[in-house]
């Protein structure tokens, strides 16, 4: 080969492994943690909740499909204190290179946008997924007038109506009653089962329930008188419920979820990100293992991927937030 040639060659060689290098190092995914694409380890999976709870049995559950879908394990942890959000400190703490995740709820934003000082600002988080959710149904008893939307609207416009629940239920029934103009005095109780046992004693006008406990209540001593969501609930569940329950939109109002959220570091790159996503879902809605295990506890898959989840996310912060204030 001429000389001229084997040069010619030489530099387009080093041109060609130039560029492909060029290219790698300008990609979010090799930038994700220095050395190549993601992920290349373990991924630590961080859980605000101690062991037995729902959060810890979504977390067990999911990660046993973790070597299949993501190509390597998750190393769960269970880091619970100081309302659920000692684990999101340690979460921003930790490098914003996709290998630290969190699954999140709706506690630890109730806890930093209710504490006079948290621990975390609730936008610090960037949100890959929702896998689950669930919804605040207002329950009012058989006989009572407040039975239906018409009759609660009434009442509420006469004086204001009394409201059990917990702090995150509670809220779903302060943002409707706020586009609605209406009333209340929120009663917060620390366990769902002493906020139903007042309600049934008639001690309260009404109560913020989930579907679960609204089933241990409806039809027989109770009636759903919204889902004051912005999902349906299952047409199965729904129908033990006595069928067409309103939903928030059937007034025109602007229902919220309560998300079961995985999320990262607010400055992990986008890339990595949609990519965790990807492969959750796939784990989610196409393995049938996993799947089948979380029908089998109960639970209700409702996923929602990068980047509309952390889209949602930030708006869900900002009506938890007024709600919030409508309970003090």
């Amino acid at each position: 080969m001429p000389a001229y040639a084997t040069r010619f060659s030489s530099l387009l060689r080093s041109g060609l492994l130039a560029l492909a290098a060029s290219c790698l190092a300008l990609s979010p995914m090799a930038q994700a943690d220095g050395h190549g694409d993601w992920p290349e380890r373990d991924i630590d999976f961080i859980i605000p909740f101690g062991a037995g709870g729902g959060s810890d049995a979504w977390a067990r559950t999911i990660s046993t499909g973790a070597q299949e879908h993501f190509g390597v394990g998750w190393n769960l942890q269970n880091r619970p204190g100081a309302g659920a959000t000692l684990a999101w400190e340690y979460l921003l703490d930790q490098p914003a290179d996709g290998y630290t995740a969190m699954l999140s709820s709706p506690t630890p934003v109730m806890t930093a946008l209710m504490e006079d000082d948290p621990l975390v600002d609730p936008l610090d988080f960037k949100a890959a997924a929702y896998i689950s959710a669930f919804r605040s149904l207002i329950v009012a008893s058989n006989d009572s007038p407040m039975a239906d939307w018409d009759g609660l609207k009434a009442a509420a416009e006469d004086s204001p109506v009394v409201i059990a629940g917990t702090n995150a239920l509670l809220a779903g029934v302060a943002n409707i009653f706020d586009q609605a103009g209406l009333e209340a005095v929120y009663v917060p109780y620390s366990s769902t089962g002493e906020a139903v046992s007042d309600f049934l004693g008639g001690h309260v006008d009404l109560l913020a329930a989930t579907a679960s406990t609204a089933l241990g209540i409806v039809p027989e001593r109770g009636t759903v008188v919204m889902n004051t969501s912005d999902i349906a609930l299952p047409e199965d569940v729904e129908e033990q419920l006595g069928g067409n329950v309103p939903i928030a939109a059937d007034f025109d109002f602007e229902g919220m979820r309560f998300p079961r959220p995985i999320g990262f570091h607010p400055d992990t790159p986008d890339a990595v990100v949609a990519e965790f996503s990807r492969r959750l879902e796939t784990l989610l809605t196409e393995d049938e293992s996993v799947p089948a295990m979380l029908d089998r506890m109960g639970e209700e898959v409702i996923f929602m991927g990068f980047p509309e989840a952390n889209e949602d996310y930030v708006r869900l912060v900002e009506r938890m937030r007024t709600a919030i204030e409508l309970l003090d």
